[in-house]
């Protein structure tokens, strides 16, 4: 029931979309702690501490292959810079482009961001 309702206050807060990408099929998107629930029970249900990403994307970020500074620019590991697929890097490519705004509300400077930047990201 928790899970259920978080899913539908964050789908409703990134109307519907993924952060990043911009993909609208629910069926592809996963609303994405940024602080992992094993870091943080307690925080588990805080919409602050939650993104709306794509299957790709979410596994991105999940990974800690990317994470977002304090300016809403996407970080990029130098792990997954190591590919040798055209596919990924093109992603890559597109990622660096990318430039999330505040006009969700989000907090780049957060403490959830924060620990990512420090405690997943694989700089």
């Amino acid at each position: 029931l928790f899970q259920h309702e978080l899913r539908k206050l964050v789908l409703k807060k990134y109307n519907n979309k993924c952060l990043i990408c911009g993909i609208d099929n629910e069926n592809l998107l996963k609303v994405s702690h940024i602080k992992p629930v094993k870091d943080s029970p307690e925080d588990a249900g805080k919409i602050d501490n939650t993104l709306l990403l794509c299957s790709l994307h979410d596994s991105l970020f999940d990974s800690g292959l990317i994470s977002i500074d304090k300016n809403g620019k996407i970080l990029i590991s130098d792990e997954l810079r190591k590919t040798n697929s055209n596919r990924l890097r093109k992603e890559i490519e597109d990622l660096e482009k990318s430039q999330i705004e505040r006009e969700l509300g989000l907090d780049f400077e957060s403490g959830f961001f924060e620990y990512h930047r420090k405690n997943i990201f694989k700089k």
